[in-house]
């Protein structure tokens, strides 16, 4: 019987990751949730090109999940953030957007934030810097939590994780910043950014995973799954 799942998230929207990391996903026949900045579309997040419109179309196209990242990315949410990004994602891309994913926080927000999302999408996601996993069947929809991939995780590391999500049953969702072929400087310290991983590595892993025959659905097809 098959166990676990895997959710692939990229976060950001940056323009390389949709460069080198979907059009691999995309000849293997693998979704991804893929979560945008929405009024830093076709501008710069953190100073990294963040990918047009018509990419996200594409994304659309070829079956990838659409989230909302907020308006801007920043640290402090307002609801209008919550509710435009969504009606403006909604109206340009003519589909409906039911995941939220939150920038930055590694913790649920206060209940004014909280209950914005619940009011307005089906789910919400939180990112952890180390192995996060959520149980199935799901509890709430809105306290979903993603591990961040950095650049210091070896492949041999994730696949770990991937193994424990199988032997348990749980969901796994690795969320992926930049992926591509040169990494750049951190918006935030003089060093190098922490959450990239090169294609080749990516490469790697996504052989590795499929080599285990776990199912990898988009958050928005977990959620639809597996909500008690």
């Amino acid at each position: 019987m098959q166990k676990g799942v895997l959710t692939l998230s990229f976060d950001d929207g940056y323009l390389d990751t949709y460069k080198y990391a979907i059009p691999h996903l995309d000849s293997l026949g693998i979704k991804s949730t893929f979560s945008v900045p929405v009024n830093l579309i076709g501008k710069a997040c953190e100073k990294r090109p963040v990918l047009k419109w018509r990419d996200l179309k594409n994304l659309k196209k070829n079956g990838h999940e659409i989230a909302s990242h907020s308006l801007y990315h920043t640290r402090k949410l307002s609801i209008d953030e919550i509710t435009q990004s969504k009606l403006i994602l909604e109206n340009d891309l003519n589909t409906e957007i039911s995941s939220f994913v939150y920038p930055y926080l590694n913790m649920i927000p206060n209940k004014e934030i909280d209950n914005a999302v619940k009011k307005n999408y089906s789910s919400s996601r939180i990112s952890k810097n180390f192995p996060v996993f959520n149980k199935l069947v799901l509890e709430s929809p809105f306290r979903i939590q993603g591990f961040c991939i950095m650049k210091k995780h070896s492949i041999s590391y994730l696949s770990h994780q991937i193994d424990k999500a199988i032997k348990n049953n749980l969901w796994l969702i690795e969320v992926f910043h930049l992926v591509g072929k040169k990494n750049t400087k951190s918006a935030h310290r003089n060093k190098p950014y922490r959450f990239f991983m090169h294609i080749d590595d990516f490469k790697k892993h996504i052989a590795f995973v499929l080599s285990k025959n776990i199912k990898i659905l988009t958050q928005k097809e977990v959620v639809l799954r597996y909500v008690n």
